[in-house]
């Protein structure tokens, strides 16, 4: 399909749409040329090589390439579609790319190292934007993945020693606990962009790919030990931390979970089902100051379940000192420790009638 001499192009991933056009995602080191028929489409990789995102129609003709031309090396190794066909690619250059040649130009450099970029092409081949960060050593996009809505991209790989994770003028300097560390990160398309707490040990860690579903991005990431990791909602939103053992895999299909801020709810059913998973967590509940107690139901499946009448439901006071308390985001929030099995709380006060005064009591044990 695509026409080189000597035969020096490799294809790192490749994306078929619904109506069954294809998209190669790839690198090239000589004069390339894209369109299999009787048309030239041909780019000069520069030094070493560059990368290519290229476009089929079902019958095979040819629709467009965007090349991302690079002074020394542009590395490729994930791409994904969303619902409009619009093309996210990650992966690493050195020195300098020019992400969008012969239009309007977007040229940017790495800081001394390797650095992440994500680009976005659309599907009529024009550039949408790239975001490029990292620091000074190795640091590489790995993995790339777009929620159902089109809203949020997700971007996973590893970094070495510290890197800066914000691609704006401001800054957001992480620094690896072992060799190297996995990162997992989220734009949308206005741009809004956070760490999370996917990071890494003392060894060597990497994000290799990452699969989204209704409830939470997850990122594929080797381990050699246990961590605990934040479950999020859609928006970001902290619903559950749990200890996760990465020497086994994963799987999330099976959990459900929610949050609702308005009424202090946080709920997550089943994490017992997920491999690797410890039976116990925590769970974020959204701090109501005019509410005193947290109520706990271990036996609700559902968030509308959560109340005061739920299977097995005991109570906690707020100010037991095991409660946490975190700010993120501006919210506050109770971290609810060492929970068992199945489990869901909400915050609210609770009148004795049989007291002169009011009296906040434990009915349950944890």
């Amino acid at each position: 399909m695509i026409s080189t001499t000597p035969q020096v192009t490799s294809i790192s991933d490749l994306e078929v749409t619904p109506s069954g056009e294809l998209y190669l995602f790839g690198t090239f080191s000589s004069m390339v040329d894209f369109d299999p028929g009787p048309g030239v489409v041909s780019y000069d990789p520069g030094r070493e090589y560059s990368a290519y995102i290229t476009k089929y129609n079902v019958d095979g003709s040819y629709e467009f390439t965007h090349a991302l031309l690079g002074t020394s090396e542009t590395d490729t190794m994930d791409l994904s579609l969303d619902s409009e066909d619009n093309a996210y690619v990650t992966g690493h250059f050195y020195n300098t790319v020019n992400f969008d040649p012969g239009q309007s130009d977007d040229i940017r450099s790495s800081s001394d190292g390797q650095d992440i970029y994500f680009t976005k092409i659309n599907a009529d081949g024009t550039y949408g934007y790239s975001y490029v960060f990292g620091g000074a050593d190795t640091d590489n996009g790995r993995a790339v993945a777009v929620d159902k809505n089109d809203e949020n991209i997700y971007v996973a790989g590893l970094f070495y020693q510290d890197a800066d994770f914000d691609p704006t003028p401001n800054e957001n300097i992480i620094v690896s606990k072992g060799i190297s560390d996995a990162f997992f990160s989220r734009f949308n398309q206005t741009y809004f962009h956070f760490i999370s707490d996917l990071q890494g040990g003392l060894v060597t860690e990497t994000a290799n790919g990452i699969s989204v579903d209704d409830l939470v991005a997850d990122a594929g990431v080797i381990r050699n030990s246990a961590e605990t990791v934040i479950i999020r909602d859609d928006l970001g939103l902290p619903i559950s931390e749990v200890v996760v053992d990465f020497t086994q895999d994963l799987d999330w299909s099976s959990i459900s979970a929610e949050t609702n801020l308005e009424d202090s709810k946080a709920f997550i059913h089943n994490l017992v089902a997920a491999p690797g998973t410890a039976d116990t967590f925590g769970l974020y509940i959204a701090d109501n100051p005019e509410m005193n107690t947290i109520v706990v139901c271990p036996g609700a499946t559902t968030l509308s379940e959560v109340s005061l009448t739920c299977g097995g439901v005991y109570t906690i006071p707020k100010d037991d000192p095991s409660i946490r308390r975190e700010v993120i985001n501006n919210i506050n929030y109770l971290v609810v420790p060492n929970l068992v099995g199945t489990g869901a709380t909400l915050t609210f006060v609770e009148e004795l009638a049989d007291t002169e005064t009011t009296t906040l009591i434990r009915t349950g044990g944890y």
